[in-house]
This record gives structure tokens, C-alpha cells and sequence, in this order.
């Protein structure tokens, strides 16, 4: 099964249905570079279809754990399944859950979210007869990947669109999330909504009503750095569609005499794609502009060395199957990838989320790395907890959204 990743959602249809096919067959592979995308709770699904809840996967941990959810504090269980497979479905779901990872994390903020690993000795014994990993560099015989941040500075005109959202979201929430008809469930989602609204400014500003100003700093730092690559192919990849409008006008706008290709899903087929590897190979120097969800798994462009990635996943899984499009075995070149961010803005804690999400596939993979080697990998050389933005709770008992310690011009 390529790309077993697919099925961490047990509550996923896809899930279910290769659980329900698969589960008797006599041999099993399961490949994918990423076992886990988000938490450790998403293996639970693929050690199922593996060992079928049978003696191969004995629960040997002592204890598991909760959080009450009156007062916040942990409490330590002794484990009713001890010595008994983990059962199937949701009992067993949850008890992968309790064992090695009480609470899930959320999406908002690293001092908001637990990503340790409880029971790890017992899950290593698992992952150590499970798991065998090659890495790209094993196979090749060199890492050609770089990694690269490139963080830029609000200009006036993004800095004040992006206050704006932070301070008086509920006067901007009508306008861009319809309401679900629940007062309650539209409280639940306010703060949720609000970390969209302000991913989508980081993202590109000038795509919101409330912007004033000509186009915004990241955007033009993504066409001059296409600009300095002016005999190169470059590849840019995005998530929205809104988004990629906003690039695709910068690129027709200040580079009218480089060759644009769009690719999103929704409006170019496979047959498509494969077409356009010919063409843009043959433009010697065209840009790719695509969203990374029109690229996974499909067609190869192992000749583009120079990717610009201005919109961030919530995990390195998503963006690897976008940018290793162009990071092939076949590859000779080094492969330089630009994560364009706004420093100062939600995307610094986004980042650092990224890294403590890959730490724990690190560790899925036998591999026990510190954040330290994470920030090596991923290009980080700044300050970037003093980036991050927090949530607080005012005298009123409202959350807000609070600047970090970070100085923006």
C-alpha cells in the first residue's frame, strides 16, 4: 500500500474501506515516507491493517492516561488491556490514544500544545520490528535537497491589514466565514476562523477587502527571486486558489515576458499535467505556479531546481509530496526549496509546528533527532520563538491573540 499515510483518519471513509478489504490478506507492505502527519495517534490505523489486532500487537503499556476536563490535570489509569492485543476500531483507537498520547494537539501556538510521547519504550518495540526506513540520501548517495527560510518583513500596508484581523475580527468575521446557524458552535469556531483569516494575510494580503496598498512585499520578493532566475525554471506552490490568483496577477505583472503555467487540480486533468512536463521543460526558463495539493503523487518535474513555497501546510508531510515532485532519484542537481514567510506573523508559529510535528516522525522512523538537528534541516538560523504569537485570556474572560516579542518595522 503506497502512501499508507492516506488512512491515519480512522474515521475516514478511505480508511475504513482498506481496513475493511485488506484485513485478511496473508502479506502487507505499507511504504510512505511519513507514517505520521500530525501525531503519534495516526499509526494506530495502519498497525491495525498490518497485524490484523492479533498477537503482534500486544498492549505492554502499564498505564495510560487522560485529562479531566474540569481541571485540565492529567490522570494515570492502570491499563485494563495489558498483555491483550489492542482491539479493533475505536476501542482500540482510543486505547493507542491514552497509551501514548493523552490529549491532541491543536493548531495554535507551541506552549498551547503537548507533543510528548508517553510509554515511548513500548512503542519503540513495536516500531523496531515495524518500521524500516531508507532515506533519500541512503538510496541516492547524497542529500541534493536545501533547504531554505526566507523570512520578510510587513511593509505598512500588510502590517495594518493584519492588526486589523488580530483586533476586530468579529466586525471582519461575517464577511469571509458564513454562520453555521448555531451561536454556540459559531463561538467554538471564532478563534479557529480567525487563525485562517490570518494565515490567508500571511499568505497574500492584497486578497482581503480591507488592503490598501500596491502589492505586497512577500509577492514581490517571489517575483524577484524568479527575476534573479531568469534562465532557470521555478516553481511556486500555494494552497488557495485566491492565493494563487494574487501570484499568478504579480507574475503576469512584473514578469509579462516569462511563460506562466497555472495547475490546480480542479482545472487541469492527469493527461494534462503529463503534457505540461513536456511544455515547461521545453520553455527553458517558464514558471510553474501550482497549489501543492495538484502535485502529489502524480507527474514528475525532475529538471526544476529552484521551488518557492510562500504558503505553508500544517506538517511537512503535505509539502514534501509537493516539493519531492521535483526531488527525484533520477535528479542530478541540487534541489534548492524557499519557504517564503512573514516573519513576525502566525506562519512562525506554523513553522515551529511543522518542526515538532517532523521531530515525531523522526522518531517513527527510529530516528531520535532534537530540535536543534530540525532547525539545521530546515534552514532555520533566527530567533523564531521570539516570533511566535500567543493565546491569552482577558480580564473578561475573552481569548485574544497576543504579539510575541517580535520588533516589526
Amino acid at each position: 500500500m503506497d502512501e499508507s499515510d492516506e488512512i491515519s483518519n480512522p474515521n475516514s471513509v478511505r480508511a475504513k474501506a482498506s481496513l475493511s478489504c485488506f484485513r485478511r490478506c496473508r502479506a502487507k507492505l505499507l511504504t510512505t515516507g511519513t507514517s505520521t502527519r500530525n501525531n503519534i495517534s495516526e499509526f494506530a490505523p495502519q498497525l491495525e491493517l498490518m497485524y490484523n489486532n492479533s498477537i503482534n500487537m500486544i498492549s505492554y503499556c502499564h498505564y495510560v492516561y487522560s485529562y479531566d476536563k474540569g481541571d485540565g490535570v492529567m490522570r494515570t489509569h492502570n491499563n485494563a488491556f495489558f498483555g491483550h492485543p489492542i482491539p479493533a476500531y475505536k476501542p482500540g483507537y482510543s486505547l493507542f490514544s491514552s497509551s501514548h498520547l493523552p490529549e491532541k494537539t491543536t493548531v495554535f501556538g507551541i506552549g498551547e500544545r503537548n507533543q510528548d510521547i508517553y510509554n515511548s519504550d513500548a512503542l519503540s518495540d513495536i516500531l523496531e520490528r515495524t518500521v524500516i526506513t531508507r532515506t533519500f540520501e541512503e538510496v541516492v548517495g547524497k542529500e541534493i535537497r536545501r533547504l531554505h527560510q526566507m523570512p520578510v518583513q510587513f511593509g505598512p500596508a500588510e502590517f495594518e491589514v493584519y492588526k486589523t484581523v488580530i483586533k476586530e475580527f468579529s466586525t471582519l468575521q461575517r464577511n469571509y466565514f458564513a454562520s453555521t446557524g448555531n451561536s454556540r458552535k459559531d463561538a467554538m469556531l471564532k478563534l479557529m476562523q480567525q487563525i485562517m483569516l490570518l494565515l490567508r494575510v500571511s499568505a497574500a494580503p492584497n486578497t482581503l477587502e480591507e488592503y490598501s496598498g500596491d502589492t505586497p512585499v512577500k509577492l514581490m520578493a517571489a517575483v524577484d527571486m524568479a527575476a534573479q532566475w531568469e534562465n532557470e525554471i521555478v516553481a511556486v506552490g500555494v494552497r488557495h486558489k485566491a492565493v494563487l490568483d494574487a501570484y499568478a496577477e504579480a507574475f503576469q505583472t512584473y514578469l509579462p515576458e516569462r511563460p506562466l503555467f497555472i495547475c490546480t487540480g480542479s482545472s487541469m486533468s492527469f493527461a494534462k499535467r503529463r503534457a505540461l512536463r513536456k511544455t515547461l521543460k521545453e520553455s527553458g526558463n517558464g514558471i510553474l505556479l501550482c497549489t501543492q495539493q495538484s502535485l502529489p503523487s502524480s507527474v514528475n518535474f525532475e529538471y526544476v531546481n529552484k521551488v518557492i513555497i510562500p504558503e505553508l501546510h500544517y506538517n511537512n508531510a503535505r509539502m514534501s509530496q509537493f516539493y519531492m515532485r521535483f526531488v527525484r532519484y533520477n535528479s542530478t542537481d541540487y534541489k534548492d526549496i524557499y519557504f517564503l514567510t512573514y516573519a513576525g506573523s502566525l506562519e512562525s508559529n506554523l513553522m515551529q509546528m511543522v518542526m515538532v510535528k517532523e521531530k515525531i516522525n523522526l522518531f517513527m522512523k527510529g530516528q531520535d533527532a532534537d530540535l536543534d538537528e530540525i532547525y539545521e534541516k530546515f534552514g532555520v538560523d533566527y530567533d523564531i520563538l521570539s516570533l511566535l504569537m500567543k493565546r491569552e485570556q482577558d480580564e473578561e474572560g475573552h481569548f485574544q491573540i497576543r504579539w510575541g516579542e517580535q520588533m516589526i518595522a
